[in-house]
């Protein structure tokens, strides 16, 4: 099922006196069920094109439909309430508790009172449970390892319990053990809670291994929307992310120095 597709969207900036387009002519969706991974190198868009599909900035033209509706039309208390976000630039919450942070996520559903239902508190501790983090509980954010707060940040937004969730590199400074587990947990809660997730990343090898999907932002400022397998077969890895001294392994889906034995 289709929870979110574009038509004709073109995405970049906008000022009085000109024009950027960074992305034109998208047609795309995003599926229940599925992890969908959006690369490019940097400057091709990644983060503008999902901060329009969430709403956060305008598109230059076409449009976002989320369940059918003009995305632009939505009320933003409402687009909470069917997406959630965990964006690089994350506000300063060291000293909070892991379960405060993660029941932030009930913010979009709280009545004028400002206090948590039974049902809040349900969907707070199942999002725990499923990022295993509950023994994490009541230790402060600062206390934990960057992979550690990583689960925090997509444990609130899982307690936001919306159909689609969207990430910004998920997996920067982690290392490559950190790398993979982030990612089979995302893969992990598209399959088994039915969400669509979109992360945009610069982790070619391990999402070549675990999205469902890939969408490519490729040199010519084009995006290819394909599985990984075909994305490989048709060379449009080793056109995009290689040079002389990198070449890309298609049997380990690695990247390896040219000198490498």
């Amino acid at each position: 099922m289709h929870l979110l597709h574009t038509s004709g969207l073109s995405v970049g900036y906008r000022t009085k006196k000109q024009e950027k387009i960074l992305l034109d002519d998208l047609h795309l969706h995003l599926e229940q069920g599925k992890l969908t991974a959006l690369l490019g190198i940097n400057g091709t868009g990644k983060s503008t094109l999902l901060r329009t599909l969430a709403g956060l900035q305008p598109s230059l033209s076409g449009q976002v439909c989320l369940e059918g509706k003009d995305l632009a039309k939505i009320p933003r208390s409402e687009v909470a309430q069917k997406i959630s976000l965990v964006l690089t630039d994350k506000p300063e919450i060291n000293l909070m508790k892991v379960k405060d942070l993660v029941s932030l996520g009930r913010y979009p559903y709280l009545g004028w009172a400002g206090k948590l239902t039974t049902f809040d508190k349900e969907k707070i501790d199942q999002a725990m449970q499923i990022t295993q983090i509950t023994t994490w509980a009541e230790q402060k954010v600062y206390q934990l390892s960057d992979g550690q707060q990583q689960k925090v940040w997509i444990a609130r937004a899982l307690a936001q319990n919306t159909p689609l969730l969207f990430l910004d590199e998920p997996t920067a400074h982690l290392d490559v053990i950190n790398r993979l587990e982030i990612l089979l947990l995302l893969k992990k809660i598209a399959e088994q809670q039915q969400k669509a997730i979109l992360i945009a990343t610069h982790d070619l090898s391990e999402v070549l291994q675990v999205a469902h999907e890939i969408w490519l932002i490729n040199k010519e400022k084009k995006l290819i929307s394909a599985n990984a397998l075909s994305l490989i077969e048709d060379n449009h890895i080793e056109k995009n992310f290689t040079n002389a001294s990198i070449y890309f392994d298609r049997e380990n889906k690695r990247f390896k120095l040219k000198t490498d034995a």
